[in-house]
C-alpha cells in the first residue's frame, strides 16, 4: 500500500486489517470524503490463495475508490434516493410514487456500478488487470464454498418472498457490484491496451547521438 501512496499520491491514514475467520468471504473497503481515507481489508485476503499481484490489485481498486471520492457519492445518492421515496409518496399517487421509487432505486444501483468499474479502471493503471480478475474468481469461489458448507436452515415465512425479490433484483440487475463476468471483460481490455502501449514503446527508435 506504501508503494501505491507514491505512485497515486493517495495517502490513506488508516489501513484497518479485520480478524475474521473461515465463515466470512474474503473482501476489501474503502472510506472516506477529503481527508480521513481508510481502507479496510479483511485478513483473509492476506492469506492463500491470494498471491501478490491479486493483493497490489485489489488494494489499487481501492484506491480508486478513494481518488474518486466514491464513499461521498455513495452517500449522495442514498440521501437522494430516500429523498425522492419520501417526495413520491406524500406527492403522487401509488402506482406513480412506486414507479419513481422504483426508477431512483434502479439510478442508485446504476451509480454504485459505474463507481465499481471506475476504479477498476483505476486498479488497471497502477496494478495488473489480470490478477484483479483472477483475485474476483478467487473470492466468488470461496464466498459459493462458505455458502455451500453452511448448515441447511427449515425455510422460515419470509424466505419465499425474499427468494422472488432477489430473483427480481438480479433480473432488474439492482445489485451495487457488476457481475465478474462483466468486470472481467473490461479488466480484459485494459490488460490488452496496456500490452500495446508496451509493444510500442518497446519498438520506439531511441535518438541516436546526433540527433540528440
Amino acid at each position: 500500500m506504501k508503494n501505491l501512496e507514491k505512485k497515486t499520491k493517495i495517502t490513506v491514514k488508516d489501513k484497518t486489517v479485520c480478524e475474521v475467520d473461515e465463515s466470512f468471504a474474503p473482501n476489501a473497503a474503502a472510506a472516506g470524503g477529503f481527508n480521513e481515507q481508510k481502507i479496510y481489508v479483511f485478513s483473509n485476503i492476506l492469506k492463500a490463495p491470494f498471491t501478490r499481484k491479486e493483493k497490489k490489485a485489489i488494494y489499487a481498486h481501492e484506491f480508486g475508490h478513494l481518488k474518486h471520492k466514491d464513499f461521498l457519492a455513495g452517500s449522495a445518492s442514498r440521501f437522494l434516493y430516500w429523498t425522492t421515496a419520501i417526495f413520491a409518496l406524500n406527492a403522487f399517487s401509488l402506482p406513480v410514487a412506486l414507479f419513481s421509487i422504483f426508477a431512483a432505486n434502479i439510478a442508485y444501483y446504476a451509480i454504485s456500478q459505474v463507481d465499481e468499474l471506475l476504479a477498476d479502471w483505476h486498479c488497471a493503471q497502477y496494478a495488473n488487470p489480470k490478477a484483479l480478475g483472477s483475485a474476483l474468481d478467487k473470492i466468488v469461489n470461496i464466498a459459493e464454498q462458505i455458502k455451500d458448507n453452511k448448515p441447511k436452515k427449515e425455510k422460515g415465512l419470509l424466505d419465499t418472498p425474499k427468494s422472488y425479490l432477489n430473483s427480481f433484483k438480479r433480473k432488474a440487475g439492482m445489485y451495487s457490484h457488476p457481475s465478474v463476468a462483466v468486470r472481467k471483460s473490461y479488466l480484459d481490455t485494459y490488460d490488452a491496451e496496456k500490452q500495446l502501449l508496451k509493444k510500442s514503446r518497446a519498438h520506439r527508435p531511441r535518438p541516436t547521438a546526433a540527433a540528440a
